[in-house]
């Protein structure tokens, strides 16, 4: 047996998942015509994104981040959450 510590610390891939969960999103303001229904699953989207984000932030408040490229992604998460609620909202 090994005495050593499991490396828990945040990395890039702590940030993909809102990445992704934000696809739908775009895809809904992309290929379709907005209608009500399609609205609806953007924002829904949106909201996952928003709240994997926060996930996100609590594993980082509890373990840290490994190396710089976790807070390069977690920039870019953050800038495609809040670039797709300002094209939700307008």
């Amino acid at each position: 047996m090994t005495d050593t510590p499991a490396d828990t610390a945040v990395s890039d891939a702590t940030w993909v998942v809102p990445l992704v969960a934000l696809v739908p999103c775009l895809l809904v303001r992309i290929l379709t015509s907005v209608t009500d229904g399609w609205l609806v699953v953007a924002w829904v989207s949106w909201s996952l994104a928003a709240l994997l984000v926060l996930a996100a932030w609590g594993t980082v408040i509890r373990h840290g981040v490994r190396r710089a490229s976790g807070w390069s992604a977690s920039a870019v998460a953050h800038g495609m959450v809040a670039w797709q609620l300002v094209q939700l909202v307008a």
